[in-house]
Formats: C-alpha cells, structure tokens, sequence
C-alpha cells in the first residue's frame, strides 16, 4: 500500500513518493530530528513476509551502511513502524543514468568522468569485502556532484554464495525492462557476467564485467549485449563480443575501447583485476601525458611513477615483458580472489622478481598463495594451512614459511610441506634464505640471530648481544648477496640496522630503521613513519654512500602493530610494498546488546591494541592510535561518550585495578615490552616486569582482591612464546601459573577470584580453557572448535568467548569446585577478518562485556584489503633523482 503525504515512520515525516522497484518503494521524506531532506526505501508487504526478500533488504542496509565513500549512495538508519520495514538513505537530486541514457549516449568527457567516479566506488567496496552483483544503469544517480552509486540490495558480504536464487531480478528503474521474471537469476539480463548466468561465485570482478557493460553503453548508446529474449541475451553473454566502441562511436579513441573490452572479458582472470586498475585505464584517456620540463629529484621521481601509473593501467601486467626497459611501471596486485585478509603477514617476491608468495584467508581457509607476475593469476599451495611470513630459496624452487610454531618449507611445484625446524608459536617471524641453503632466523628461544643448515638439526647463534650498548634482541635478518654479510635490526637502547658477520661477532650500526633489506645494490629500509627509502649500500666497507631517497611518497602500512615491521619486498627489477590506506573508515567501539543489535558508538580510533570497562562501568580504557599518523596511546572515553583522554604512552591489553584507580598496560621501553602501572591521578608510571630473560610481558588481568596480576610471559630459551605468569603488588616476586606445551595467554580471574579463564594453543589451535588456581582439578576446554578472549560478567554465571568466524559465545559455568559447564551458545557475530587486520596488535581482544552481562563493548570496522603496490624498473626512479 503506498505512503501518503504527512504520514509517518518513526521520526520520517513523507513528503511525495519517488519510485518504485522490484525491492521496494522510494519516498522523499523529512527526518523531523535534524530537520533535513532524506529518501526512504520502503519494503512492500509481499516482500516482508518472504524471509529471503527480507534478508535481502537488511543485508543492503547492512552493506551500504559499512561504506564511506564520495559516491557511494550513504545510508542513515534503517527501521520498522509496525508492520513496514524501511531504510533511510541520504536525499539525492538529479536523474539516474537510465534516464539519462533515454536521452542518447553522453560525451566522451562525461562518459570519463563518471566511469572513473564509478570505478573508485566498485574499489572502496570490494576493499571492504562488498561485492555489488547489480551495477546498471538505474543503479547510478547523476548529481551536481558526480555519481552516486545506488541499491546495495543484491550486495553481499564474503564468504560468497552462488547467485541462483528463488527471487526476482533487482529493483526496476524508468527505462529499464530486464528480461527476467519469478525464480529466475538475480540482477539484470543485460548487465549480468557470464559467471553470474552459469550460477558460479562471485568476486568484485564480476562488478567490473558490469561497469565494462555500463561505459558501453554510455558511449555508444546501446546495450552491450541485447536481444529479443532472455535467451539469446544470455547467448550474447556468454559466446559473442560487442561490436567494438570505435565502431558505434568513430569518435571515441582506440584506447577507450581497450579498457572496455577488458573489462568485457569473458575469463574474469583476463579482467582488470580492480575498480582502481579501470580508474587508471580511464585516466589515461582523459588526461593527455605532459611532461615538466625542469623538475627537481624527488619531485621527478614522483611524476614518472605517476606516470607509469597510468601507463600500467592501460598496458597491464601481462605486458610487462615487452615494457620499455628502464622504464618504471606502476600496477596494483589486489588480494587473491574470495580473500577476506591478505597481505597481513607477510609476502615476498622471488628472487628473479617473477612470482610472489602471500598468505590470505580465503573462503575460510588460512593458506599460501603464489601469485605469477607473467599472467596475474593466483594458485594456493595445499597443506600450508596458517601460513605467515613466506621467505624464498635462492633458487625460487622453494618457498619457507612459519606455521603453529614450526619452520616449513613447500615446494612452488606443489606437494606436501615439510617441517624444517620447530620455533615457538604465536610470534611473527623474518627468515632469509642463503645460496648455500643456510635459513638466518629469530625466534624466542634466542635473543640474537640464529642460523639453521641444512645438514644440521638444531640452529645456532651467530650474532652476540652487546650489552654495552643496551641491546636487547636482534631482528628480522637478511643475508646479503656475498653469503658472508647479515643485515639485522636491534631492539635496545641504540635500535636501528646493522651489518654483521655470519661468523659472529659485533655489527656495525647502519641507519636508524624498523626493518630493511638488500637490493640491486640499495639498502631498502622502513623508518619509524612508515616511509620506504633506498640509501646505496657498500658492503666492502660497510657504509651507506650518498643520500637516502624515497621511493614512495606515501605512508607504508604496518605488518605487525607489536613488532613494528612494515610490509615490502624487492628484488633488483621488482619492487612491492603495502601502502597505508588512508581512506578506510576508523573503528568504531560500538555498545552492543545480547542479540548484536547496535545501541551506540562510543568513540572512534584508528588502531586498538586493547579496550577495558572500568569496574564501576562508567570508563573505558582504550590503547591505540586515534589517526595513522600518531603513536599508540592509552585513552580514556567516558562510557556516556565523552573524551578520549590521553594518559600516555602504551599499547596492547590493559586491566583496572578493582577499585578503578589504577591501569596496567604494555609499554616498550629500550627494545623490551614491559607491565606499567599507571594511577589515573597522576602523571606517574611504575614498570612492574624488569626480567632480564623477559622479550615482552602483557597484562592480562588485576585479581579481584587487588594484590596480583596475571600477565603473559615471553622469555628467551624457551620452546613456547608464552606462558602465564602471577606478579604479586607487595613483593614483586613473580611465579609461572599456567605453562604447558603451547601458548597460553588472555588469562581472566574468575570473579571469586579462584579460577581462571585462559586461551591456549596446545592442543593444536586456539581454545578457552578453565581451571582453578589451585591447580587440584584437570583443565577443562569449553569451547569445541576453537575460541579466545575468554570474559566474564560480575555473577560468574557465564563465560563469554569468541569463536572462529567471529562468534560471540556464551556458555553456562554451573559449577567451579569442581569444574563444570553447560553447552555454548551463540550471541550475535562480529567481524573476524579485524583481528588480522594490521589496526589490531596481534591477540588482542576487540570485545569486553558490562558487569551485568547485558551489554558489550566491540570495536566494529572493516578488514583490511588494501592491494599491494608494485613498481617494475624501480631503479629508474633512482637514476632519475641524479
């Protein structure tokens, strides 16, 4: 039944209707809180009470809603009065492009322009994991503005399903008659992919199939692929090709209607691979080259990467064997296809620069992937489940990596790994491989850089501490080519890079540095910033020759928030890193109910590396970083939403004192993690972990009676990374609680104060146990499959985990002398791929829950898949800075 004029939902004043659609009515409405123009898309009746159609509609809320884009449609609020559910979008004036399109083809500058407008929207929304299914025509507004991409209705979330469907096609625009009915496929005939006619998975290629299919139509006037039934449009589809741009349109340049026919593609591996590889293609057309005539070195250096930018958006990676040499290439590598995370920790180029190894989670899976430079296309190595931090043989046939605590290696061929060495769990590692067949690695069973030969079964240590200069570990090494020279980073009171001997020794401080590496000659480091720059390097003396010069001018991400690595490879014609994505929306700390509805935000941060509710839940203590570019800080937030305020430095967990007056947290001080105390009434901090064979100590809870503290326990010489360790306040004297033969961290006290909730991995993966303090009764695992971040409320009636793909779980605590538990049970979902994100410090907990139970705190956001960013030629950017 249609809406009529001054009637109401919620605080929506309707004002006049706007249109109609297969998935809902449209009004143009008034919000009477904030006196301001809104559109509301109302689900007709036939539609609510089909449970898929319903779905549908709050899963565009949902999708459109997680976006923040220029020209992306933004969504306000969603609803229901009575019987009606309704979504509340922003007002937008101007036509759709089907109506437009009514008029005739557009110009070729507005064909640009709004192709490139929709393309960077496809890329902020396939970087959120949203892919859109039902780009056309009528789902793009023509604004004063740009382009407004509309209708998240069919968008979904990954892991993908299979399109087929028992629904209806998309909503129906003016102007568009989509050839399809009940119980067909969803989307619209003529813009559809043939992986979405043959009932396949899709990915965010299938939406740039769409755009291909949208630009032709835009320039030309007709339809891609037409026909007089569905039938012969899906015969189209799926056998013929278009006839070619130039053809309808003499005028258009030859270039466009190469960037559409790839777009066209009927293989989506021949596609461009993302919405910013179109952008760039569409640029290219747009804007002519021009060259500066006298710039200076860096300033030319960045204009003939921009340039090649371009370049590589037209000629793609396929051609990169017939580039011109020495000409620097700039292309995109977007994530394996279906990957929820990639790139988090660790990939590496191959040592003739043609292949890279990366690890992703796709479709659920945790593996390694090697992705061929030569033709685009990724292929997953099978058995390398929890894959991080791939390193190469120098002969590229075989690719190590660390997993669950042990060294593997597989070959690049295929079959099955084998374990080269065990090295500790839960800790991220760097390994070089020699030419000799000698792996360079750190783990924590050493301070110093160790060596393991092939023909040797255990390693050993080949640099020394110098404790004179207050060194505290050696990191992240990297043999150098003459198989006799070692790059290294050292944690201590003189951090930076420095050069050693394989054969022992003391190093040479090099420059001040989170991480290098050698290539083609160059020493490749990472400051402090996040800036990447390339300083030449001669190994005979050893000593940096020169200036250093940037290689990129903008911010590196980080690969690992505790250990301060950032993300980038090389090899001499090759070079690949991980730009900061300044454009993805911050966190949010969201108050959530039982169910997972959202009551509130609280506050916003760029990074977290741990929250806390005060105990009288009036606080939250937050550490993080509040935009990319600040240190990590401990916050406090109101819990009513006013602050933050900053109280120092510190990241990682943190926990009250029960009285509210005091926080612990992780602190770097001179290369090693330690516990602070910090009293909220005073400036003062007192350092409560100072062990000599302690790398990182992290706090995990105060006791409820306030004279202990549970904290997690990282020592060198050890086989396992962590264990739980109790500190007493009064003595300082500290005792282990909890070692076993894996990791065991996030320890929680039981209200009483006479058990423990901890994680540990001992029985393969990650699982919330419960034990008491006495040790008198056996572990008990309570959760099945997986779990971590144990929490409890005040009554100590429920524990509350979180489960693989994001499950907040509740299980029943019936009894603690003895132990016993009730069968778990699901709470509501949050978003997993987070906790690999490079915002979250490895293992930190990203929920805490209200004494009463009732309500939970969860930081809410979007996983990160940022694509790398690779140059071919990249010494070309140094001889152009001479």
């Amino acid at each position: 039944m249609a809406l009529q004029p001054s009637s109401r939902l919620g605080p929506y004043e309707v004002i006049a209707p706007l249109g109609a659609g297969g998935m809902g009515e449209v009004y143009k409405a008034r919000d009477t809180r904030l006196d301001r123009t809104v559109a509301i898309k109302v689900l007709p009746p036939d539609v609510a009470s089909n449970p898929e159609r319903r779905a549908r509609f709050e899963r565009e809320a949902k999708a459109a809603s997680a976006l923040n884009d220029p020209h992306i449609c933004t969504v306000h609020d969603i609803g229901r009065e009575g019987e009606v559910d309704y979504l509340v979008m922003e007002f937008l004036e101007g036509e759709t492009l089907a109506q437009r399109l009514g008029r005739g083809s557009l110009p070729l500058e507005e064909v640009l322009r709004y192709g490139s407008e929709i393309a960077r929207a496809l890329e902020k929304a396939h970087r959120s994991g949203i892919v859109h299914r039902d780009v056309k025509p009528g789902n793009v507004m023509l604004t004063k503005a740009g382009v407004k991409l509309l209708d998240f209705g069919l968008a979904k979330h990954h892991p993908l399903e299979r399109l087929t469907s028992g629904d209806s096609n998309s909503p129906t625009k003016d102007g568009e008659r989509p050839l399809t009915g009940e119980g067909k496929i969803l989307g619209t005939f003529q813009y559809l992919s043939p992986e979405q006619l043959e009932g396949k998975e899709v990915d965010g290629r299938t939406d740039i199939w769409a755009l291909g299919a949208v630009l032709y139509e835009m320039a030309t006037g007709k339809r891609a692929f037409s026909g007089t039934s569905p039938a012969s449009v899906i015969a189209a589809i799926l056998n013929t090709e278009p006839p070619s741009v130039t053809r309808e349109q003499p005028l258009a340049p030859a270039l466009f209607d190469a960037v559409v026919r790839r777009c066209l593609a009927k293989d989506r591996d021949d596609r461009w691979q993302s919405g910013s590889d179109v952008a760039v293609g569409l640029e290219l057309v747009r804007q002519p080259t021009q060259k500066e005539t006298a710039p200076n070195r860096s300033r030319l250096a960045y204009v003939i990467a921009a340039l090649a930018l371009v370049i590589a958006g037209f000629v793609g990676l396929r051609n990169w064997d017939r580039a011109p040499q020495g000409e620097p290439i700039v292309a995109s590598i977007s994530p394996p296809p279906g990957a929820q995370t990639a790139f988090t920790h660790g990939f590496a180029l191959s040592p003739d620069g043609q292949s890279l190894a990366v690890e992703a989670i796709a479709d659920g899976k945790s593996l390694l992937w090697i992705y061929s430079l030569a033709n685009g296309r990724y292929r997953s190595l099978s058995g390398t489940e929890g894959a991080t931090y791939p390193f190469w043989s120098s002969d590229g046939h075989t690719v190590g990596f660390f997993s669950r605590g042990q060294m593997k290696k597989v070959a690049v061929s295929g079959g099955p790994p084998q374990t080269i060495s065990r090295v500790g769990t839960r800790f991220p590692f760097v390994a070089s491989w020699g030419k000799d067949g000698t792996i360079y690695f750190h783990s924590q069973r050493s301070r110093v850089i160790q060596e393991l030969a092939s023909s040797e079964g255990a390693p050993r240590d080949v640099t020394q501490l110098d404790l004179s200069r207050g060194e505290a570990a050696h990191w992240r090494p990297h043999i150098l080519p003459d198989g006799e020279h070692l790059l290294y980073v050292v944690r201590g009171r003189e951090p930076g890079v420095y050069i050693g001997s394989r054969r022992g020794g003391s190093g040479k401080f090099l420059t001040l540095a989170q991480s290098a590496f050698e290539a083609g000659g160059q020493l490749i480091s990472t400051t402090s910033e996040r800036v990447l720059l390339a300083h030449r390097l001669d190994v005979s003396t050893p000593k940096l020759l020169g200036e250093a010069f940037p290689l990129a001018p903008d911010r590196l991400a980080s690969g690992s928030l505790s250990t301060g690595s950032v993300l980038a490879s090389a090899s001499p014609s090759h070079l690949v890193f991980k730009k900061d994505d300044a454009d993805r929306p911050p966190l949010r700390l969201v108050w959530m109910s039982r169910g997972g509805e959202e009551l509130s935000t609280l506050a916003t941060f760029d990074s977290i590396g741990g929250l806390r509710i005060s105990p009288d839940g009036k606080q939250v203590a937050v550490s993080g970083r509040l935009d990319a570019s600040s240190p990590s800080y401990v916050w406090l937030v109101d819990a009513s939403g006013s602050g933050p305020r900053r109280l120092g430095e510190g990241d990682a967990r943190l926990t009250w004192s029960p009285d509210g007056k005091s926080l612990a947290h992780r602190k770097l001080i001179d290369g090693v993690y330690h516990v602070v105390i910090r009293p909220l009434a005073s400036d003062s901090e007192e350092v409560l972990t100072e062990f000599t064979d302690s790398l990182s100590d992290v706090p995990s809870v105060w006791s409820p009676d306030g004279g202990s503290i549970l904290f997690q326990h990282l020592r060198f010489g050890t086989t396992n990374s962590n264990d739980i360790w109790s500190i007493s306040l009064s003595t300082r004297e500290a005792q282990a609680v909890i070692e076993g033969e894996g990791d065991e961290f996030q320890a929680e006290f039981s209200p009483d104060g006479d058990s423990i909730a901890y994680t540990s991995d001992e029985a393969g993966q990650p699982d919330v146990y419960l034990r008491s303090l006495d040790g008198k009764s056996a572990p008990r695992r309570v959760s099945a499959g997986g779990g971590m971040f144990p929490l409890w409320p005040r009554d100590g009636r429920e524990l509350y985990f979180v489960a693989p793909g994001g499950k907040v779980m509740s299980v029943p605590v019936l009894s603690l002398e003895p132990l016993e538990t009730g069968a778990a049970r699901l709470l509501f979902t949050i978003d997993s791929t987070l906790l690999l994100d490079d915002r979250f410090i490895s293992l930190s907990a990203p929920i805490d829950v209200t004494a009463d139970g009732e309500r939970f705190l969860v930081a809410v956001g979007q996983g990160g898949l940022t694509p790398l960013t690779l140059i071919q030629n990249w010494q070309a950017l140094l001889k152009a800075e001479k």
